[in-house]
């Protein structure tokens, strides 16, 4: 449990040492670059490519947004921290409000309990969330709209400060208190950090960090963004002026200060976070906070000034960075389909240097702000935002959070994926008869068909991480139907127990659905009973494991949140490996979920079969094509695909169906040959449509060859046809960001299986 302890303002975030002036050299060096490529791509991109080139540019601005924001807000260099001076060691009070949305129930609780460990705490959510929290004794207030419930809980609120975190936050009191110390007119709120609370996420969110602190630094130059579930804000102020419900939350924080008020930049971590455990609560939340960020730093463009509005424009093109792909892959669908990239690459020199750039883009602002490098997390870290990124343009293009989907599947990236290769996979196809397959269209296709498989895998082992909350290792001892043992790890609801083996035959290992009592040997209060329900139970050679559903009464609950707390933030609790996946008994996936899984592997598998016929085919000397015309009808109809091979003319019979090829503005023409003569160095070539009343007279030289139909299927050809339509095309370049983002992902060690059983969700 190191990761999640990382802070991001190490000693690389400081360009005084000497890894802040490696990080800057790195960063400016890929900014002259990237100028550099702007520069020479007028001169590389060939004729009638323009609107491509145009694109890769504005691609390679929007992937250096970041890097220039950095290199901004140190040239600025205002720290709006020096505002407030600190108040020797006095605190404040502060109270939690916690903003319940689709998080699952159980983390809710957590988060509520342990928020109510901290000092006062108020819940805004439904009717339903103050069912599910009646036994908490926590004050829940509901109103028509979520600003208005803000409202109303903050009017009854007597502390100096309020900090707004979400139902997968915990504050960190000590912190919060400080910080409310510091608030004063001149300064009505401040911004702090957030920690992960938990290291088992089901994505890394290292690109999450640095976009954080990234706002830091813009926070400190000026410009007022809120941070999500680390924004306090005096209650006085937030009573006079409630928070706005059509705009986004920071934008109370630039109409304070434009009546003169200013923030404070703190070091202090004001909350820990649980990082979604599982996809099907990473991908509606991870949606939701960047539709957020992206709102706020697009409303900050319009409302701010100077600097700041500089940098909250840089901010807004970061968070919108997956838009750039689309340039990306523009050129992909141009090399693949044209046989040839919209510009020259000077023998791989443009290509070494785009890389070269992305490097050093990567690796100076990961360390600018001191972040470890890690090549592999980061990459995975990227590409899981990028659907989030799309989905918030029109957030970014309206200035303020529009709601999202009411359901995220968890595998439309799986069907994004078979899409986006069907589309390219086209490209082997659906061109002219006489052009030979390209070496970018089979690149494609081989990248396609390894990614494609990539994510089938990815999506059919997730089975084993459909879980609603986190896990944390912890070793205890503990004592469960008189066998003394050790727990494993622990989630908020939850414990995994390992018992010693036992050879006799009278001492049954618990049943799933049994009732047991458990002894916890908690280092703060000793022995603590605690009553649990058998989720799961596994006999091996070397040891039993049991995994317990917890049932917790209002102490018991206080003091096993307590633990779990110190589990993740205590180095010295004792932890131990936690272990793998487990099914529980009558834990079944819901048969829809199921079928989509046999779908998209019966999907993939034929989509594979095609493409490897495709590419062995070429291999063997043969190639598909689209026939577009009826002039071989019935033979050929339109829309069939032929698979010819190639032959030297002289091989050739008349009854052949040969291609003629394309000569300056005609297309390529198949039709049965009638005659082939030799006249020199040439042949006098007679073909003829089968639907056709006559024929066509044209020569070839005699050591040329021409593509010999040999097969014919009916009718795919139409299906080819509108697969690579200009709008599924693009909605094919749009969804491939889906299969990257699966691709990169794979299982870690340890796996999600939850302490606690797992409870199947709806797709």
């Amino acid at each position: 449990m190191t990761e999640h302890r990382d802070g991001a303002g190490g000693a690389g975030g400081d360009a005084s040492t000497g890894a802040g002036r490696s990080a800057r050299a790195a960063e400016l060096a890929s900014v002259l670059g990237t100028g550099a490529l702007l520069f020479w791509l007028a001169f590389l991109t060939r004729d009638g490519r323009w609107p491509v080139s145009v694109l890769v540019a504005l691609a390679l601005l929007v992937g250096s947004a970041g890097v220039l924001a950095d290199l901004v807000a140190s040239r600025a260099g205002r720290r709006a921290e020096a505002g407030g001076a600190p108040t020797d060691g006095a605190e404040g009070t502060v109270t939690t409000i916690v903003v319940l949305g689709d998080e699952p129930v159980e983390l809710q609780r957590h988060s509520v309990v342990l928020a109510q460990g901290a000092g006062p705490c108020v819940v805004v959510g439904t009717a339903e969330h103050a069912d599910a929290l009646a036994d908490l004794g926590v004050t829940v207030v509901s109103e028509a709209s979520q600003g208005e419930a803000i409202a109303r809980a903050v009017a009854g609120i007597d502390t100096d400060a309020v900090l707004l975190v979400s139902g997968r936050a915990t504050p960190v009191a000590a912190s919060c208190r400080r910080a409310a110390a510091r608030l004063d007119d001149d300064h009505p709120w401040a911004i702090g950090r957030t920690r992960p609370f938990n290291p088992d996420g089901f994505a890394p969110d290292s690109r999450g960090r640095v976009d954080a602190e990234l706002r830091r630094r813009a926070s400190a130059c000026g410009l007022a963004l809120w941070e999500p579930n680390a924004t306090l804000v005096r209650t006085a102020d937030l009573r006079r002026d409630p928070l706005p419900s059509d705009r986004p939350r920071g934008a109370w924080l630039r109409a304070r200060q434009g009546e003169g008020g200013q923030g404070l930049v703190l070091d202090d971590d004001l909350a820990l976070v649980a990082a979604p455990a599982g996809a099907r609560t990473f991908w509606p939340e991870s949606l939701a906070q960047q539709r957020g960020a992206s709102a706020d730093a697009a409303h900050a463009v319009r409302t701010s000034r100077g600097v700041p509005r500089l940098l909250a424009l840089l901010l807004t093109a970061r968070d919108s960075f997956a838009w750039s792909l689309i340039a990306w892959l523009a050129v992909l669908f141009t090399g693949t389909i044209s046989g040839e990239l919209p510009f020259r690459t000077v023998r791989g020199t443009v290509i070494a240097l785009l890389a070269a750039v992305a490097v050093l883009r990567w690796a100076g602002l990961y360390r600018s702000v001191g972040q470890a490098l890690r090549p592999a997390r980061d990459l995975r870290s990227t590409v899981d935002r990028m659907p989030g990124s799309l989905a918030a343009l029109p957030s970014v293009l309206a200035g303020r959070v529009l709601r999202g989907p009411r359901k995220v599947s968890v595998r439309p990236l799986l069907w994004a994926g078979l899409l986006s290769a069907a589309v390219l996979a086209t490209a082997l196809v659906d061109h002219p008869p006489d052009r030979q397959m390209t070496a970018p269209a089979v690149g494609a296709a081989l990248l396609t068909l390894v990614l494609l498989w990539v994510v089938c895998i990815q999506v059919l082992v997730q089975r084993g991480w459909e879980r609603t909350s986190f896990r944390l290792p912890l070793a205890l001892p503990v004592t469960v139907a008189g066998r003394t043992g050790t727990t494993l790890d622990a989630s908020p609801e939850g414990l995994a127990i390992e018992l010693p083996p036992t050879h006799e035959p009278a001492i049954a290992l618990p049943a799933h659905g049994d009732r047991v009592a458990v002894d916890v040997d908690l280092p703060s209060g000793g022995p603590t009973p605690i009553e649990g329900v058998v989720a799961w139970a596994r006999r091996t050679p070397r040891r039993d494991l049991v995994g317990l559903s917890l049932e917790l009464d209002a102490t018991t609950r206080a003091i096993w949140a307590q633990q779990v707390l110190r589990a993740a933030t205590d180095p010295a609790t004792p932890t131990a490996t936690p272990i793998g996946p487990v099914h529980a008994p009558g834990a079944r996936r819901p048969a829809g979920s199921r079928a989509l899984d046999v779908a998209g592997l019966a999907m993939t598998v034929v989509l594979s079969l095609v493409l490897l016929a495709v590419l062995g085919g070429a291999m063997l000397g043969l190639q598909a094509a689209v026939v577009r015309s009826g002039s071989m009808t019935p033979t050929i109809g339109q829309g069939s695909i032929v698979i010819s091979e190639s032959e030297r003319v002289s091989d050739l019979r008349p009854g052949d169906v040969v291609t003629r090829p394309a000569e300056g503005r005609s297309e390529p023409v198949t039709h049965r040959l009638v005659s082939a003569t030799r006249q020199g160095g040439d042949y006098l070539m007679q073909t003829q449509g089968d639907a056709n009343a006559s024929g066509e007279t044209w020569t070839i030289p005699a050591d040329t060859t021409l593509q010999r139909v040999r097969w014919v299927i009916p009718s795919l050809g139409d299906a080819v046809a509108l697969l690579r339509s200009n709008l599924v095309v693009v909605l094919g370049a749009v969804l491939v960001l889906g299969l990257v983002v699966i691709a990169v992902r794979l299982p870690r060690r340890g796996g999600h299986g939850a302490a606690s059983g797992r409870q199947p969700t709806p797709a």
